[in-house]
């Protein structure tokens, strides 16, 4: 009777550690809290480097920034009081600029 208890208590642990796992992993969100941020204003003031990618994932936009030696940062992009259709428009229009004033190969 005492073996049959074990294994019982022993299965019903076994399950409560998979349920638990599983639940975890499906819940589980990324965490940016170490994500370097940057700002959709000091993106504006940029007059040299250029933004090679930025993309939405996660509810969130990052940017890459090339900086003068071709080196790419990945940011978070914060844009209080902006949309976030309105901030994606503001790094389309700025890309292009930054694209204008240093063609690709000639960025000093």
């Amino acid at each position: 009777m005492r073996m049959k208890m074990w294994n019982m208590v022993a299965a019903v642990r076994i399950v409560a550690v998979i349920c638990l796992g599983l639940g975890f992993g499906v819940s589980c969100q990324p965490d940016f809290s170490h994500q370097r941020k940057t700002t959709l204003q000091r993106v504006q003031q940029m007059t040299s480097g250029s933004i090679r990618h930025y993309e939405e994932k996660y509810g969130e936009i990052f940017i890459s920034i090339g900086d003068k030696y071709g080196d790419n940062h990945v940011f978070m992009l914060m844009h209080p009081g902006v949309t976030r259709e309105q901030a994606l428009e503001a790094l389309r229009a700025k890309k292009a600029d930054l694209e204008s004033l240093h063609p690709a190969g000639k960025e000093k």
